[in-house]
């Protein structure tokens, strides 16, 4: 799933905000997506298995949820021209990035505000039958 939301962000995003090929790791204390603003990281996926349907014999229906997180900040008074945009490249990924053979997808976007930097984490959930 991350391999599908970097390809339609690197098609989709033509703005100032970018896009960075690399984690979002923390390098000393610090994520490294504070110290770049205006770029977007693209976490690892997170997949985690669980019960859909029991059923009375062991075959339980079963469903895979995988988490993509992708983060964002930026200066908080001096906000992107083209940060709505953004957003709606974000939204869109939800259902347009080619992922496919999932029955639901999520994504939510929380914003904190760190001293001067305002942080977007969207967070992207796709379900899958396994």
């Amino acid at each position: 799933m991350r391999t599908e939301l970097l390809a339609y962000f690197s098609t989709h995003l033509t703005g100032t905000i970018k896009l960075s090929g690399e984690l979002p790791w923390e390098q000393g204390g610090q994520a490294l997506y504070r110290q770049n603003l205006k770029r977007i990281y693209v976490d690892d996926e997170q997949t985690v298995k669980s019960v859909l349907q029991p059923l009375l014999s062991e075959d339980d229906i079963m469903q895979t949820v995988t988490t993509v997180r992708c983060y964002l900040a930026m200066d908080a008074k001096n906000k992107s021209s083209d940060l709505d945009a953004t957003l709606a490249v974000f939204a869109q990924a939800r259902t347009q990035s080619g992922v496919t053979n999932s029955f639901r997808n999520e994504m939510d976007i929380t914003t904190e505000l760190d001293q001067s930097v305002e942080i977007y984490t969207i967070e992207y959930r796709f379900y899958t039958v396994a």
